[in-house]
């Protein structure tokens, strides 16, 4: 499985000192140049050290991209967004983004998409992360990123409290 990520993952994921585990997780994980300049010296430092693929477009390929980007006249969906919607459906991959917006784009034009809470189900699943960490993980989650679902946040920690 090839996932494209959006940079609310890796900023997520590296807050919580979760970024390190990211790529052992048996899935392929790229991303656009277009994320990657959207991420501070630190994520991108840790970025490059994993094994993670930073995908960029020749001249030719970003002028059709800026060209089809433009013609959608998608007000709501920024480039950067954008290209990773444009990478899954060139590869024939999956979107992983928390953006509401990209999220309802990829779904309407029948990209599959995942979370956040996918990728920290197999940190915990794969055991890279113990149930009992993870909990204090959602729970800084909780403070840091207020856009993430708290229903969802709490089912986990529900879940994964010792008991």
């Amino acid at each position: 499985m090839l996932l494209i990520s959006d940079a609310n993952i890796f900023i997520d994921l590296e807050k919580t000192d979760l970024l390190k585990y990211f790529d052992r997780l048996g899935i392929d994980i790229a991303t656009s140049d277009f994320v990657y300049d959207e991420l501070n010296s630190k994520q991108r430092s840790i970025i490059t050290t994993l094994s993670i693929e930073i995908y960029t477009m020749d001249g030719n390929e970003l002028i059709k991209f800026l060209t089809e980007f433009t013609a959608q006249n998608l007000k709501k969906l920024s480039s950067q967004d954008y290209s990773i919607f444009y990478y899954a459906k060139k590869y024939g991959a999956e979107v992983l983004s928390n953006d509401k917006r990209l999220r309802i784009y990829a779904t309407k034009k029948s990209i599959p998409i995942k979370g956040l809470f996918y990728i920290l189900d197999e940190m915990v699943a794969q055991e890279y992360v113990t149930p009992r960490t993870m909990v204090e993980k959602l729970l800084q989650l909780k403070e840091i990123n207020k856009r993430l679902p708290i229903e969802e946040i709490d089912k986990r920690i529900k879940l994964w409290m010792p008991k």
